[in-house]
């Protein structure tokens, strides 16, 4: 069981390392929203969360699977345990271990989710913007009005753009 215990640690140790890399990524990402000179760095740095998910998966996977293990050691009445509840199942320093692990995980997490709920937000008022100047450009929205052929005023369908109001 021991080794059990151990292995769960040294890959909640690479969860741990896992998530603190991608909120590393998330606050960068965060700080380049807006600046147009990098967005290739800006791809980058989504393409390296993409493989960071990945690692997490598979380190998932490894998880579930020392859980079971663990669970079959314990008891079944720990078949679909949670962390809190393996760690309460155990004694001494192996206890201490996982709760601190569990600690570190909940608010990693907690600010991961800060961080992206931020970037989301940002990343919506840029779109808005773009969106915003482009109907601009485009005339797009634009109530304009013009003269039918009995000299009445009417509305047309397609309003003057920008280039059409400066030319």
């Amino acid at each position: 069981m021991e080794t059990s215990i151990a292995a769960l640690v040294a890959i909640l140790d690479e969860e741990i390392s896992v998530y603190q890399e991608l909120l590393q990524l998330a606050e960068a990402k965060r700080k380049l929203i807006g600046i147009v000179d990098k967005l290739a760095e800006f791809e980058e740095l989504t393409k390296r969360e993409a493989q960071l998910a990945q690692a997490i998966i598979a380190a998932e996977d490894k998880r579930m699977q020392i859980m079971d293990e663990l669970a079959s050691q314990l008891g079944s009445h720990l078949a679909a345990a949670t962390l809190a509840e393996v760690a309460e199942a155990v004694d001494g320093p192996e206890r201490e271990q996982l709760l601190a692990r569990r600690q570190t995980l909940s608010e990693l997490l907690a600010e991961l989710k800060n961080e992206t709920t931020l970037t989301r937000k940002l990343l919506d008022r840029e779109l808005r913007f773009i969106n915003y100047s482009l109907s601009l450009v485009t005339g797009e929205g634009e109530n304009k009005q013009g003269y039918s052929e009995l000299g009445s005023k009417q509305k047309s369908a397609t309003g003057r753009s920008l280039l059409d109001w400066k030319a």
